[in-house]
C-alpha cells in the first residue's frame, strides 16, 4: 500500500465525505489503469507497478488537500510526486508529452466516474481535485519532455540559444554551431 507523501495514515480529523473519497482509491486505480491500457498507445505493455507509478500517492495527497483540517492545498503542493511522474514517463516509456496530460485527465474521469453516486463532492471539492490534476500536469510534463530532447530522445528545442546554453563542452558547441550553419 503507497501512502501519501506525508505518511498521514491514520487521516485524523478527516470529514465522512473525505474518507469516503480515499476509500475508493483502489477502485479509482484499478478503473484508471484499465482505461489507460485501453486508450493510450504504449501503455498497455507497461508493468502494472510502472503504469501506476506514484498515481496513488498522489491521489491520497488529493484526499488529504480535501480536508478542512489538513494544511495540503492541492494534492501536488509540498511534495514533487507529479516531477518524479513525468520524470519516470519520459525515461521507461515511450510516452510523448500528450500521453501524460491524457493519463491525468483518464484520472479526472475515472474520479468523476466512482465518487458518482458515493461520494458528495460540492463545488469546493471540485476545484481541489481539478487544480490539483491541472498542476501535476503541468509539473510532470515541463521538466520531463524538456530533458528527454536534450538527449537526442526527441525532437530537438527550436530556439538555436537554447541548444548552446545546453552546451557543456567547446566540441559540443562547435558541433552544434556546424549543425545549425547547415540548416541555413
Amino acid at each position: 500500500m503507497t501512502l501519501a507523501t506525508d505518511q498521514d495514515q491514520h487521516g485524523r480529523g478527516t470529514s465522512p465525505t473525505v474518507s469516503r473519497f480515499a476509500s475508493l482509491r483502489d477502485a479509482v486505480m484499478d478503473h484508471w489503469e484499465q482505461q489507460v491500457r485501453e486508450r493510450i498507445e504504449g501503455a498497455k505493455d507497461l508493468a502494472g507497478p510502472v503504469l501506476t507509478n506514484t498515481l496513488p500517492a498522489f491521489f491520497d495527497n488529493i484526499a488529504q488537500a480535501l480536508s478542512a483540517t489538513h494544511p495540503r492545498r492541492i494534492g501536488s503542493s509540498g511534495t514533487n510526486l507529479a516531477t518524479a511522474h513525468g520524470r519516470e514517463r519520459a525515461r521507461m516509456t515511450p510516452y510523448a508529452p500528450d500521453h501524460l496530460i491524457h493519463e491525468h485527465q483518464i484520472l479526472r474521469e475515472s474520479i468523476a466516474a466512482l465518487t458518482d453516486g458515493r461520494v458528495a463532492l460540492g463545488l469546493k471539492d471540485w476545484d481541489i481535485i481539478d487544480s490539483s490534476i491541472n498542476a501535476a500536469m503541468r509539473e510532470s510534463c515541463a521538466p520531463s519532455w524538456t530533458s528527454k530532447m536534450s538527449h537526442g530522445a526527441g525532437r530537438p528545442p527550436r530556439c538555436p540559444m537554447t541548444c548552446a546554453r545546453r552546451c557543456r563542452s567547446l566540441p559540443m558547441a562547435l558541433s552544434l554551431s556546424a549543425c545549425l550553419s547547415r540548416r541555413r
